[in-house]
């Protein structure tokens, strides 16, 4: 496979080969990790021209497994100060496999305000295109302007008018594969205001006429199938995964953190969110169905799980896909909001503007404790997004997100770590997102370190590097869903190891351990990374209201295994 290295100042585009060994089985956050140690210079602006930006594809793509074909983008956060690496399906990374591309560094910064098309064309040659058709253009409309001149055998990157002002709260929306629609987000961490400062647009790969092949050692062909079945089996046997996520995708989130008290009502107030049963799988999956809408979709090719859905409105008419657990929470429950079209027209809009929805539906829900509006006002609430970016804004700072909007109207709740918003779980009752979010190298980020439960026979560091680091593996593989179905059956996870060591050509190993230590080495580089940013261990905390005030469910606040409290005045 190859590498291709841009500067976007000189127009310089080097294509090189890339060598896997080099990087062991690090693919997609883990290859995020490691190039950036060795590329970045410690210090640099995350909207200069020392930050790179990476767009890298998992170990696995391009191979059988399943949701293998999941990109990752990475840079230093300009919203944390942090390093960032966020993920995202569609159709992206295929493309890019289909190139043999494993990994795409952009270095340098365009002046404030020139934006291009970035192509890659369908014989492999890479061109700056002029975007003067679709500058001030959301997500949306630009889809159709770029697959009118570029045919509709494409895959798009593409940031709304929130990314061309540079926001922090601002995504990269990706294509989702056979609707083509600008759904699946790269949302967290300001990284579309990274994709702006490169002086782009929106990233536009057309697919191969002869794709690229990823070569399995024919001896060893068989055993890999084999090792893939164990996998296939394991996803589908698994409740979530084999059903439920089919049926209702990671909206099903609601029904368990509904009925304990982890869905987050009126800014985390730790309060049980009255009412949610409006929003539970069922109902969710009832409303969209009569509407025309439908679930099982595949976001990215060869997709088992098929969690993507497509949401039309009263009317009929398309309004939303991909529609996930964190939006229903945050912009729903979070600014008191139960009727599930208005939540999806939040979502509609911060995919078409192009906003992270955990920080827009968190920084709602500080504005309405802070009374900029009501609680439970859809309408004002879809008026300040769209306004978000206007002159005479009513609240400005919502485009930089929730951190932002606490600092500038003096909150005393703001639900953030290291400056980014927390997911749709309350740490008080999941102890075990309480741990991740305070010790994540990246801030309030659920995927960076998935751990629903707390498991009382690991001590707190046990926990922790448990927790975050078989993520930090499951980022470089393959999706997060399938990943919790692979992870806790040992049959699977030991396939899974087996396959990782027949593409590499050393099927002798890699083992069972794998996991941990691949987990470990990210872990490690991530941390780095931060330290030589500045970060102390000062820096992994909550904020004080978590660690003061109790949660209903528990009647406790959240205690930290490190032994964290509250800073106080």
């Amino acid at each position: 496979m190859k590498k291709i290295l841009i500067n976007v100042e000189t127009g310089a585009i080097e294509t090189a080969p890339f060598n896997q060994e080099e990087y062991g089985y690090l693919g997609g956050r883990g290859l995020v990790a490691k190039l950036l140690e060795e590329t970045f210079e410690p210090g640099s602006d995350a909207l200069g021209p020392k930050n790179p930006l990476l767009f890298c594809t998992g170990y696995f793509s391009g191979t059988i497994l399943t949701t293998s074909n999941r990109l990752s983008i990475g840079a230093k956060s300009p919203l944390t100060g942090t390093i960032k690496e966020s993920n995202v399906g569609g159709t992206f990374a295929k493309y890019m496999t289909e190139h043999g591309i494993k990994y795409i560094q952009l270095m340098g910064a365009a002046p404030k305000g020139e934006f291009k098309v970035l192509v890659i064309d369908k014989d492999g040659s890479v061109r700056f295109d002029s975007a003067e058709e679709i500058i001030g253009l959301n997500n949306y409309d630009l889809g159709p302007v770029l697959r009118k001149k570029y045919g509709d055998n494409i895959t798009i990157a593409s940031i709304g008018t929130v990314g061309e002002h540079y926001s922090l709260a601002a995504s990269i929306q990706v294509t989702e594969f056979q609707t083509g629609y600008p759904c699946r987000a790269a949302a967290r961490g300001g990284i579309g205001a990274v994709f702006a400062s490169k002086g782009l647009k929106a990233f536009v790969i057309v697919r191969p006429d002869k794709p690229y092949t990823v070569k399995i050692p024919e001896e060893y062909a068989a055993e890999f199938k084999e090792c893939n079945k164990k996998v296939v089996e394991a996803i589908q046997a698994n409740p979530l995964t084999g059903q439920q996520m089919n049926l209702f995708g990671s909206a099903a989130g609601v029904d368990v953190t509904g009925k304990m008290g982890a869905l987050p009502t009126r800014n985390f107030s730790g309060k049980f969110a009255e009412g949610w049963e409006v929003l539970s799988s069922p109902k969710w999956r009832e409303r969209m169905v009569a509407q025309g809408g439908r679930g099982g979709i595949p976001c990215q090719p060869g997709c088992i799980v098929r969690c993507s859905n497509e949401y039309f409105d009263k009317n009929g008419n398309y309004l939303t896909a991909g529609t996930e657990y964190e939006t229903l929470g945050l912009c729903g429950p979070n600014i008191d909001i139960y009727d599930q079209e208005e939540i999806m027209h939040i979502d509609r809009l911060c995919d078409d503007m192009g906003y992270d929805t955990i920080e827009i539906g968190t920084a709602l829900g500080v504005a309405m404790e802070c009374g900029v509006i009501e609680w439970g006002d859809a309408e004002a609430a879809k008026d300040l997004i769209r306004h978000s970016l206007d002159e005479d804004s009513k609240l400005p700072s919502l485009r930089n997100g929730c951190h932002a909007v606490g600092e500038a109207l003096g909150a005393k709740r703001v639900p953030t770590a290291k400056k980014q918003a927390v997911a749709a779980y309350d740490p008080r009752v999941i102890l075990g997102y309480g741990l991740c979010f305070e010790r994540s190298p990246m801030g309030g980020d659920h995927t960076s370190g998935s751990a629903f439960t707390f498991r009382k026979d690991l001590t707190p560091d046990q926990q922790a590097d448990m927790a975050l680091a078989q993520t930090a593996v499951c980022d470089s593989f393959m999706c997060l869903f399938p990943w919790s179905a692979v992870y806790y059956n040992p049959d699977a996870r030991a396939a899974i190891c087996r396959m990782a060591g027949i593409l590499a050509g050393k099927p002798e190993g890699p083992g069972m351990n794998l996991v941990e230590e691949m987990g470990d080495e990210i872990l490690r580089l991530e941390r780095q990374f931060n330290e030589r940013e500045g970060l102390t261990e000062d820096d992994n905390r909550l904020p004080d209201f978590f660690y003061t005030e109790p949660a209903e469910a528990t009647g406790v606040p959240f205690t930290s295994p490190f032994g964290k409290q509250p800073k106080g005045e």
